[in-house]
């Protein structure tokens, strides 16, 4: 059965293209050349036109906004390609007279966005980016959003301090760039600039199949029963998506406070410099000696307190002094008789053996972290 989609260009842009009612979908990109189809106007980027073209502009997306709202009501799907607002404006000598922007007709009928307005942060804002993380797994379009090449806006956080929204992807620190938000009887995707539009159109058209099937009078009760079981499950997966972000958080708040640590900072000094693919094998074994002594020196100054405080073999760390100690070999006592190169699989080895300590180090010191600050809320309870 073939869709009735809107596929918005700059050779097809929203301001031409039909009443908004006789489509079943929309898709459309925040920028100029897709909206009302003037090209060379840069996404995010603001200009100056002429008073009448910026008063025919608003009126067509302000008449766009007003067919917009029964369009959802009535069950459309709209998706929107995030890039950052652009404004257009026109002046006189006494100042500006008039501006239009590319997202304020989206805005008008999609309350978590106006939320956003309405606290003094605009919907979407900068930012370009390739990384991405994916927030609902088992999503219509999961494999969209994955195989995206990149984004060129993000969501504002203040869309989802509302519960309607449901957060699909974010950038690599946790930044929003795909959202799903159910308004009326529709919804509004949106999605990153950088999805394939062969890829997304595939996921529309089994979007809109769904929907019309959970549309459909006299389910029969399995149907109906599978419908509330696939919802129950999306509900635990965000509970359990969300419970791991935040012990994530947590985690990496507390590796964050031991890592601004005087001697965090100088065991991962010690530990670059000794394995630098720049650094003279003999400064780099010094280095891998002076960290095994740091660790020794925090843990009580002896080889029994750091292998029982770390959980590790003492070979791991008696194979680094060992070779540094060599007198053959050019290393700490290098000026003392001859000498001989070193072996390459047992400087890596050491290198080696070196990581496992720094690992081990982190992982001890973040445990010690996290038990005092239990502690201090347990005593502050």
């Amino acid at each position: 059965m073939a869709r009735t989609i809107l596929w918005t260009s700059s050779n097809r842009p929203l301001a031409t293209a039909h009443y908004l009612g006789d489509y079943e979908a929309i898709v459309v990109d925040l920028e100029w050349g897709s909206l009302i189809g003037a090209n060379g106007l840069v996404s995010g980027q603001d200009g100056e036109a002429t008073d009448e073209f910026v008063r025919e502009t608003t009126n067509t997306l302000d008449r766009r906004a007003k067919e917009l709202e029964p369009f959802l009501s009535s069950g459309g799907v709209l998706v929107v390609k995030v890039q950052p607002p652009s404004v257009l404006w026109s002046a006189d000598y006494q100042g500006r007279t008039g501006e239009v922007d590319t997202t304020r007709w989206l805005v008008s009928n999609v309350y978590p966005l106006q939320y956003a307005v309405v606290l003094g942060e605009p919907p979407f804002v900068a930012g370009s980016g390739r990384r991405i993380t994916l927030r609902e797994f088992g999503h219509p379009l999961e494999a969209v959003i994955r195989n995206a090449n990149g984004y060129t806006g993000r969501i504002a956080k203040l869309v989802f301090d509302l519960d309607d929204p449901v957060l699909l992807a974010v950038t690599r620190i946790g930044d929003p760039v795909a959202a799903e938000i159910p308004v009326g009887d529709g919804l509004v995707f949106l999605i990153l600039s950088g999805v394939s539009d062969k890829q997304l159109e595939v996921a529309l058209n089994e979007i809109l199949a769904a929907r019309e099937r959970y549309r459909q009078n006299w389910l029969l009760p399995e149907e109906a029963a599978l419908i509330g079981e696939q919802k129950a499950v999306q509900v635990q997966a965000r509970e359990k998506v969300a419970s791991l972000a935040k012990r994530s958080q947590e985690l990496a708040d507390v590796k964050a406070s031991v890592m601004k640590r005087v001697d965090m900072q100088r065991a991962i000094g010690y530990y670059e410099n000794g394995t630098s693919a720049t650094r003279p094998i003999k400064q780099a074994m010094v280095d891998l000696y002076k960290l095994v002594e740091l660790l020794e020196g925090y843990f009580g100054g002896s080889e029994d307190k750091l292998a029982s405080r770390l959980d590790v073999p003492k070979t791991l760390f008696k194979h680094i002094k060992k070779l540094a100690n060599q007198r053959q070999l050019d290393f700490r006592h290098a000026t003392s008789g001859e000498t001989e190169g070193a072996d390459v699989k047992e400087v890596e080895q050491a290198r080696d053996d070196a990581r496992a300590l720094v690992q081990r180090f982190v992982e001890q010191c973040c445990a010690e972290a996290e038990a005092q600050l239990v502690i201090a809320s347990d005593a502050g309870s």
